[in-house]
Parts: structure tokens; sequence; C-alpha cells
């Protein structure tokens, strides 16, 4: 068989049979490739560019291959490249029309014995109707398990999007009165409330889909015009100007996106005090949605009317659409919409960054991965109160907090953007940017102040408070570089970052009183037991940040067996050996040996189970520059923490930095 045959066959083959080829070919692999493990029983459904969808024969095969997504995603062969992976069951998709096998007719004896067979279209909104509650710990009512089963009927609704999006076509008429659009990450659009208020995006009241109705898009368009001082209501009508001449109709997504997201916020405000207490709170987004919008003359309009509005449209939806822009939802792409801003160029290494799946118990400690913007936010949000409750009363700093990063109703004055692209899954490694923009100079300054601090002092998500490394057979910790940020192994150079940081809150907020000094955490009698209250970190004179010079320290990127080298001096640093090698100053640790329970480490500097450790470590590697870790004790005049502090700085070369 020469070339050419070759090269037709394959274009013969349906996107089935390529697939069977695919498992076929890892099967004779030696050894086979860790995913085949979780794709050996799968078939392909469909494929596209944004998504391809797998079927498995069980639940138990689905769920391990969803664990194993991201690691699918970069082994599959270009001809199945897709922004996401969907693993569903065989049995709960609901075939195309065209392959549900015709029934003979029959003549039933008994009218009550007939059964009715074929495709059954379930939505999302009949799931929130009928899907139970869970059973929560205290007598409360799941809402998760509702939300999931809503998702997993979203997914039963291609058939219904195809037919949703043929309207749009014909309604607007002409392709150029089309525009599609795509989000990279997620969009939150709410309009309905549920179960205990619960906050459910826009579900169409007939077809029972996400959507997005044609007066939140008609806002957007409007808004942008007038920012651009343009005269919408010309076009878009209103009581002066009469009738519309362009009118948008409602948008729906081009095919399943629906998908349980979770609100995660680890600190809160009790009284003067911010308190360490996760709060999850599931919730239902569109994850990569891809928009058809249509758009049509009135009987008054004509073409040009119409394309004058979808530029508006497009150029607002740039700037992001529906709740939570401020922390990258709703956005189309990353360009500023402010006046001020400023990108950053980021690489992150990290143990894992979770959504509405984190690992547990009971999916074998196998989340689900994501990145999230989010993270981002929460992170600038946290070193912002470190920073502000040094210098200012407690009132005053969550006023401030309000104002910059926004409360209930309320714009604050800094959004953030980020776009990345997944490098490898082993440790999980991301490149991208990150946007900040702001509507005045002086909070994008403050924004770009937090960002350098956060990025110098920590990392991002799980993990954020000790370098990268190997523990106990796990992946833990993070690595975050920011171009422009890197402080070279001199004094004055952090205490420029300080002074940077507090200048910039001093030119938009005076002190109005003194701020507090209260102790990080406290042993607390609760129902009975004695628990450590996580209070929030503050930058004061009880905390100590330490420089430890470490010579042989490795970077991340260069390590390439974890499992073999991750646990030694070279890839964790001088100060976490330090951390590590003490019951006095390790994290605690409970391990149970018969009936009982064996603690080991102490959770006072280390930290435990529910309590973030008081010692954060960061690993620095200036260019052209012996690398060196940061460490940040707070409260260190506790008496463990202090015998840390003692210790690290008869380290060769180590030195105080703050106080």
């Amino acid at each position: 068989m020469n070339f050419d045959r070759r090269r037709h066959d394959d274009q013969e083959k349906s996107p089935q049979q390529k697939w069977k080829e695919f498992l076929n070919s890892m099967s004779k692999q030696k050894p086979p490739p860790k995913i085949y493990g979780a794709l050996q029983h799968s078939k392909l459904y469909s494929v596209d560019e944004k998504a391809l969808v797998l079927l498995f024969p069980s639940n138990e095969l689905k769920d391990a291959a969803q664990q194993q997504v991201q690691s699918i995603i970069t082994r599959l062969p270009p001809e199945f490249k897709s922004k996401r992976v969907e693993c569903e069951v065989e049995s709960a998709i609901a075939l195309p029309a065209a392959q549900v096998p015709i029934q003979a007719a029959q003549t039933m004896k008994n009218p009550k014995h007939i059964v009715v067979r074929g495709p059954r279209l379930e939505n999302p909104l009949q799931s929130l109707l009928f899907q139970p509650y869970g059973p929560g710990k205290d007598g409360d009512d799941l809402v998760k398990p509702v939300l999931d089963a809503a998702a997993a009927a979203e997914k039963k609704c291609s058939p219904l999007y195809k037919q949703l999006i043929q309207r749009t076509h014909k309604l607007a008429g002409s392709e150029e009165n089309i525009l599609t659009v795509r989000f990279p990450w997620r969009l939150r659009v709410g309009g309905l409330r549920g179960f205990r208020d619960l906050l459910l995006p826009v579900l169409h009241p007939v077809y029972g889909v996400p959507y997005i109705p044609a007066s939140s898009l008609k806002g957007a368009a409007r808004a942008w015009a007038r920012r651009h001082n343009q005269d919408p209501d010309r076009l878009l009508g209103s009581l002066t100007d009469g009738v519309a001449r362009v009118e948008i109709f409602d948008a729906f997504p081009s095919g399943p996106c629906l998908s349980v997201d979770m609100a995660n916020p680890q600190w809160s405000w009790e009284g003067e005090r911010v308190k360490y207490s996760p709060s999850p709170h599931a919730l239902l987004t569109l994850e990569q949605p891809e928009l058809v919008i249509g758009l049509a003359p009135t009987r008054r309009g004509e073409q040009t009317d119409v394309a004058e509005v979808k530029h508006w449209l497009q150029k607002a939806l740039c700037e992001g659409l529906g709740s939570r822009v401020s922390a990258g939802y709703g956005r189309t792409e990353l360009k500023p919409a402010w006046s001020n801003s400023k990108t950053y160029s980021f690489e992150l290494w990290t143990q894992g960054i979770y959504g509405a799946v984190p690992p547990s118990k009971e999916n074998n400690w196998q989340g689900n991965i994501e990145l999230r913007p989010t993270a981002i936010r929460g992170v600038l949000r946290y070193w912002f109160r470190a920073a502000a409750l040094g210098s200012y009363p407690p009132q005053q700093v969550l006023q401030m907090e309000n104002e910059i990063f926004g409360a209930l109703s309320q714009e604050g004055k800094v959004r953030l953007g980020m776009d990345w692209q997944v490098v490898s899954t082993d440790p999980h490694n991301y490149t991208g940017k990150i946007l900040l923009e702001a509507q005045d100079i002086k909070y994008l300054e403050l924004a770009q102040s937090l960002l350098t601090i956060a990025v110098a002092l920590g990392g991002l998500g799980r993990g954020s408070r000790r370098p990268l490394h190997w523990n106990s057979g796990r992946m833990r910790g993070c690595h975050w570089q920011v171009d422009e940020v890197s402080i070279p192994l001199n004094l004055q150079a952090w205490k420029n970052l300080f002074r940077l940081v507090y200048e910039s809150l001093l030119k938009l907020y005076q002190p109005e009183g003194n701020p507090i000094v209260c102790a990080p955490g406290k042993l607390t009698k609760i129902n009975g037991k004695d628990k450590v209250v996580r209070y929030q970190d503050t930058l004061n004179k009880d905390t100590a940040i330490c420089c430890v010079p470490s010579a042989s320290l490795m970077h991340p990127q260069k390590v390439e067996n974890w499992s073999k080298a991750g646990h030694k001096l070279k890839v964790i640093g001088e100060a976490l050996d330090l951390l590590y090698s003490n019951d006095q100053f390790k994290g605690e640790k409970r391990i149970k040996e018969g009936d009982r329970y064996i603690v080991f480490g102490n959770k006072f500097v280390g930290g435990a189970l529910e309590v973030p450790s008081f010692v954060i470590i960061k690993s620095h590697f200036p260019a052209e520059q012996e690398p060196y870790q940061i460490v940040t004790v707070f409260g260190a005049k506790h008496g463990d923490r202090a015998l840390f502090v003692k210790e690290l700085l008869q380290k060769s070369g180590a030195y105080t930095v703050w106080p």
C-alpha cells in the first residue's frame, strides 16, 4: 500500500475509528501510559475544538477518568485536541434521533402495558425541581447533589441546543447578523433564586437550559455605547426616541457548558477580627461557554444599524458580562476595560488548585484540578489585610477592603483577569498573564504593590505557604514567579518593598485611629475540646521575616524526578529543612494506632488540619545571584515560634528583613 493510499484510508475513517486506534496504540506501548488505564473502556461520543466527550460503561470508570482529565488533555493526539474533556456514563447520554432504534409497531392487547420508548429530554430546571437535597452533617440540606444533577441533565441537551442555535440563525436572517463569542474560563449571569436563596443562573422558562436574556445583552451594549460617547437610544430605543432600530435575541450556548462551581472565602470578619473559617458555597456557572447571539433590524432599522450595535456588543463583552467580572468571570479576552491597567506574565508550579471537587477520602484524594483567577484575588485580599491591619484600625480596614475589592452590590476599585495555558501536569505547571486594572491610578499602584508582596512572600492556592516539594508520597507546596517581581538578595531591596506597600496605602487612606495588636491564633475551648482559633496574619512588630541564603537550592524546572529528589535539601531549602527536622516546629499530624491517635508536630508553628501554618516559606531565584528563601513567621513572640526564628537566624548568612 503506497503512502497516498494510506492517507486516503485515514481520511475515510470516522473519529470513533481513530479513537479506537489511539487506544490500541497505547495498549501496545511497554508499559502503557498511565492514562490508558483510565481510557481503555472509553468510547468517543463527539469532538470539536471546544470539547472531547467520552462515554464510559459505568460511573466508577467515568469518575476514574475524570480524575485524570488534565493528564488526558496533555496526551491527546492533534486530531482530538480540545479545550476540555467531558466524561459521561454511556447510558446517560441521549442518542441523536437518527441513532435511536425504531421499534416495530405492535398491537398491544392491554393498553395499560404500553411503554413509550425513545430519548427522554431532561433539562437542568427539571432536575432543580425534583432532585432531592443531600443530608448535611448538622441536619441541613446539602444543595450540591441538586446542582450536580442539574449539570448532568444539561449534558443531555446537545440536540436542544442545536435546534435553538438553528432558530437564532433563522431569526437573524444572515450570518453577518450573528455574533459568536467564547469565554475562556467561566461566565456567571444570575437571575433566579432557589431553595434557601441559592443564586442560580438564568434558566429559560420554556426550555429549562441556561441562556443570556436579550435584555442583559441590550443593557451591556447600551452601557458600553454611553461610556464611549455614542448615542444608544437612537438604535436601541427609548421613551423619547421611540422603538429600537435593532433587535437583539436571547443568546444560547452552542453546547452543554453548565458546571458546578465553588465560592470558598477562607477568611471572614468577626467583629474587629478576621477569622479563618472556610465557607464553601456550591453554585452553577457556565464553564468555557460559546454563546451565539443573533441581531436583526426592526422595521425602522437598516443593516448598517445592526453592524454598529454588533460592534458595541462585541466591545462590551470584551469588558466582561455578568457578575464577578472583577474576579475573572465573564471575560472574553484579557483586555483592559478601565483607563489604568498593567499586565504581568507569570509561571506557576503547584500541587494543584481545585474548584467544586477538591481531593477527599470519597474520591481517593483525586479532585478535579482547576486553575482559578479567584485564587489570585483571594491572595491579594489576604496580603492587603495583613499590611493594612498593621497600620489602620480594624473597622477602617474593613471599609477600605470593601471599597477596593467590592462587596455585595458594590463594585470595587480594582479588577483582575487571567489567561493561562497548561504546560504539564506532574507537577501542575501553568504559564499565563495576569491583568490588573483600576479606574484611578492610585488604586492600580496599590494593586501592583499587593501583587508584588504576595509573590515575594508566598504562593498561590493550596500549599501557598511552602515551596514546591515532595512529602509523604505526594506533591506539596507551590512556586509562583511573576515577571518584573524579582527581589535581589539585598536587605535594602526588601526594605524598599515594604515601604512601597505602605506608601501606596497612605496615598489613598490616612489612618483614623490606631491598629490593634493581637495574637494570630489562640487556644479556645469549643464543644468541650481544645482548638486553635486562627486569625488573620498581620505584618506588625510581632512578625519576623528572615532571609536565608540557600546556594544549592534547585529551581522546580530543573527537578527531573520529584519522588526521588523532591524531599532533598537542594529542593526544600534550608528553611523548610529546619521546619521538618524538628517535631517542635513541623505541622501537627494525627496517626491512628489501634484505638488511639498519636499526635506529632506542633500546630502553633507548622499548623494543623484547618489551622494554617504560622510560617510561610518562599524560595527565590534572582537572576545572576544565589538562590535564597524568605521566611515569614507571624506572632514570632510565641515561645516555639521564637525558638524557630532563633535557630533560623543561626543558619549561615541568615538575617532579618522585617521589622
